[in-house]
């Protein structure tokens, strides 16, 4: 292993745990604006509506763990190896198809999710960010 590959890894890991911890309960990830949260444990994902009201997305299993995943590391690079092992953690390797599938859950999950608009941003050849 790179010991810079290592330390960078580690370093993003220290980083994600101390927003965590900052952000209260370990069972919900939300935007810092409040206008996306996803409950952890009821697995639900909750967007602000007009007038504060909260309306539940209807998200797949997998495209929970994916947007968990983005939230979980908002404002950070997140990149495709890792969102692929989010989805398939069993895959030997990563394959054209499941780069993809990728993509279009990430589509599904843009046009499923209001509050994304604008915020899931592509990074081309790497990977995604939640802004």
């Amino acid at each position: 292993v790179d010991p810079r590959v290592l330390a960078a890894r580690v370093e993003a890991l220290a980083a994600a745990m101390e927003r965590r911890r900052r952000a209260g309960p370990a069972w919900s990830l939300r935007t810092p604006d409040d206008k996306l949260v996803l409950d952890l444990k009821a697995h639900k994902c909750l967007i602000a509506g007009p007038a504060g009201k909260q309306e539940e997305a209807a998200l797949s299993p997998k495209e929970f763990s994916l947007l968990a995943a983005l939230l979980g590391r908002f404002g950070e690079l997140v990149r495709k190896d890792e969102l692929m092992r989010v989805l398939w953690p069993s895959a030997m390797r990563q394959t054209r198809a499941n780069e993809v599938t990728l993509a279009q859950f990430i589509a599904h999950l843009r046009a499923k999710v209001p509050a994304l608009k604008g915020r899931l941003k592509t990074v081309w050849g790497l990977g995604f960010r939640l802004d």
